[in-house]
């Protein structure tokens, strides 16, 4: 009795086991489906945001560029970007780019609009040798084609571009506790606005 409950349970520990691994081999094919669909899916859109970025760096250049398209192939796939003026008083540009990969498709849509010079509350080339200073309050966006200088803890209010760095006494730090220029907006370094 003792062998054939043994065999028994044998059996149905063996027949458990073989539907639970078709199971099991079932959810692995289904996951690693799923991983490379979303890896080509990122691949996809990875191209259009690198192309993206090449019809930006083109457009960049020469801003009154119309009809422009690109097309090749990269990272295993192809991209096309094409521009698109928007007549009107501020003559926008859209940016297309598609990136294929595996047969999948993805695309990045960009409103490119120009910087006016008035725009800014203050738009300099050069600080030279002066600073804003403790008590001086900027209301609006700031532009420094060069370097921004200040001493003490100036207040800026809109945003800050700068073209070159921040040359602050004392040293900016955002806090807590704050030293340095107060910067209520952003602060963007790298920022060349001709």
């Amino acid at each position: 009795m003792v062998g054939r409950g043994t065999l028994i349970v044998i059996l149905g520990f063996s027949l458990i086991f073989a539907v639970s691994s078709q199971y099991w081999n079932r959810n692995r094919v289904a996951a690693t489906e799923n991983l490379l669909q979303y890896y080509d899916a990122t691949v996809a859109r990875n191209i259009a945001e690198s192309a993206s970025n090449l019809g930006a760096d083109s457009l960049f250049w020469d801003f009154n560029t119309t009809g422009l398209n690109l097309t090749g192939s990269l990272s295993g796939g192809t991209y096309s970007t094409t521009t698109a003026l928007i007549s009107g008083p501020d003559s926008n540009v859209t940016l297309t780019a598609v990136g294929s990969y595996q047969g999948l498709d993805d695309s990045v849509i960009i409103l490119l609009r120009r910087y006016y010079f008035s725009m800014f509350a203050v738009n300099v080339q050069t600080m030279s040798g002066a600073a804003w200073a403790t008590g001086d309050t900027i209301q609006g966006p700031l532009h420094v084609e060069g370097d921004l200088n200040t001493s003490g803890s100036p207040v800026f209010e809109g945003e800050v571009t700068i073209a070159g760095k921040l040359n602050a006494s004392p040293v900016y730090s955002p806090g807590p506790p704050p030293s340095g220029p107060i910067f209520e907006d952003n602060l963007l370094t790298g920022i060349s606005v001709p």
